[in-house]
């Protein structure tokens, strides 16, 4: 077991209600998690899967490697995995991302190439991150295909408007 992540495009209107009501949100909440809801709403939801993105544990190297620091909040490039707004106190371990820097996040990740990637290893002191102590060329080989999926991912949330819900748990 261990901290995952995974990120939800929805649309502007929706973050809108779900930030404005709890029960809202509630119902969203629901629909990412289709094993608790009876066979109706299950099917009502199963859309929810089509626009997710599952980073696992492999969310924090990711961040690391994007960034070139495991604890860096600097946007927007910190903001593609880890930083962003919380959508209520209670719910700590849900943040968003409005559309409009969602589409600059995906504008600074378009930026970024593999080699830059790779490069982060090499130069940098290689801190003790969630997922390992130490970075190999395969974790890096590794992340790189989860980095693909995340540019691509930004990239058609901001072709469609959509903002972005993240989940770790």
């Amino acid at each position: 077991m261990g901290i995952e992540c995974t990120m939800y495009q929805i649309t502007p209107d929706e973050l809108e209600t779900i930030l404005d009501s709890e029960a809202a949100f509630q119902k969203f909440h629901d629909s990412c998690f289709p094993e608790t809801l009876d066979e109706d709403e299950a099917i009502e939801y199963s859309s929810m899967e089509e626009n997710s993105l599952y980073l696992g544990k492999m969310w924090h190297l990711l961040h690391y490697l994007i960034t070139g620091d495991a604890d860096n909040e600097d946007y927007p490039l910190a903001y593609a995995v880890m930083a962003g707004y919380l959508l209520h106190k209670s719910w700590n371990d849900w943040s968003f991302l409005p559309s409009d820097q969602v589409k600059e996040i995906a504008e600074a990740l378009a930026d970024l190439s593999d080699d830059d990637l790779g490069k982060v290893g090499e130069i940098r002191p290689i801190p003790e991150i969630y997922r390992t102590p130490s970075i190999s060329k395969d974790d890096v080989e590794e992340a790189l295909d989860y980095f693909h999926n995340l540019k691509d991912y930004y990239q058609d949330a901001a072709v469609k408007g959509n903002a972005i819900l993240r989940v770790f748990g």
